[in-house]
């Protein structure tokens, strides 16, 4: 049962990360081409993609943050009726 679990939280993670990795890069490379729209953000515009990147992988982090809290209770429940 725990090695289900940690197996579990283990694929949350890596699928938590995966997704802020590709939504990181699907915003920078966003606003690299389409200009700077967000105007409550102070960023530079003449910044490389790969700090707009390392930027925007932490705002994804903190938005999905919750994820893995969330899909770790629905996890141990399933774990604890089968």
């Amino acid at each position: 049962m725990e090695i289900a679990t940690n197996w579990y939280i283990l694929t949350i993670i890596l699928l938590q990360t995966t997704l802020c990795i590709l939504g990181a890069l699907y915003t920078s490379i966003w606003q690299h081409y389409r200009g700077y729209i967000f105007t409550y953000i102070e960023f530079p515009p003449n910044q490389s993609i790969a700090a707009e990147t390392g930027f925007y992988f932490g705002t994804w982090f903190l938005a999905l943050m919750n994820f893995v809290s969330i899909s770790l209770l629905v996890t141990l429940e399933m774990v604890k009726f089968t």
